[in-house]
């Protein structure tokens, strides 16, 4: 090879090697966002399936778009009230879900749905929560008449502020301890005695204990412990 030749094939080299280097870099570069779109693409069509398959169970779909973080007034409203007016739900921003008095016993598909926020299940035939446990940004769970017994996988919810028990058989309230962020609690008609456990929640803006087995002794210790709760016991609410 002469010295001409020799001259013009290096640059040709270093020029390949350039090339496939920036090759390199911009694929990788790439690759991060391309694989998150994919991943998002996932994600949406399984969570499309689970909502055809909540609808194809008679259940409702609710995305809210206007809540106003400081607006807390309606942890004021009664359950009945604030789970029975779909209208008001639509002002806020939780995407609520409503299998209220439907045929569903299996809630395993709702494990795909992350950001489900709200959840409706009262009388219903729901036994097992555990499809409910990697939810963690669900904070409302409604749960009267159900088959629910065993409440040991609530303490997984960290993020639940709102908690209706009514009309379980439910005593041991000891899961709920570790909900720390929990301001709702309905406890109405189930047979619990023991209310030292929830003397922690230090949140708790309203307890509702009417026709439970609590006495007026353990009510007013709560008192004590919570001052900020209104508590609910006997036939009226009291402060």
């Amino acid at each position: 090879m002469d010295a001409d030749t020799e001259k013009t094939a290096k640059p040709r080299r270093r020029w390949l090697q350039f090339s496939l280097r920036t090759l390199l870099i911009v694929v990788t570069v790439w690759s991060v966002p391309l694989g998150w779109v994919g991943w998002r693409l996932g994600e949406v069509r399984r969570e499309r399936a689970t909502i055809t398959w909540v609808e194809k169970m008679g259940g409702g779909v609710y995305y809210q778009s206007n809540y106003k973080p400081d607006d807390r007034s309606w942890w004021e409203e009664s359950t009945d009230k604030w789970f029975g007016e779909r209208v008001r739900l639509v002002g806020f921003h939780y995407r609520l879900m409503d299998f209220r008095y439907r045929q569903v016993s299996d809630l395993s598909p709702l494990a795909e749905l992350k950001n489900l926020e709200v959840l409706l299940l009262h009388n219903t035939q729901v036994s097992d929560l555990s499809p409910l446990v990697e939810l963690k940004s669900l904070k409302g769970l409604h749960l009267q008449n159900t088959q629910v017994s065993d409440l040991s996988l609530l303490a997984e919810l960290k993020n639940l502020e709102m908690l209706t028990l009514r009309h379980k058989q439910v005593s041991d309230l000891s899961p709920l301890a570790e909900l720390k962020n929990l301001k709702w609690l309905d406890l109405r008609n189930t047979p619990v005695s023991d209310l030292s456990l929830l003397a922690g929640l230090k949140n708790l803006e309203s307890l509702y204990l009417q026709n439970t087995g609590v006495s007026d002794e353990q009510v007013q210790e709560l008192r004590q412990a919570l001052p900020k709760c209104d508590i609910g016991h006997a036939s009226r609410v009291e402060k």
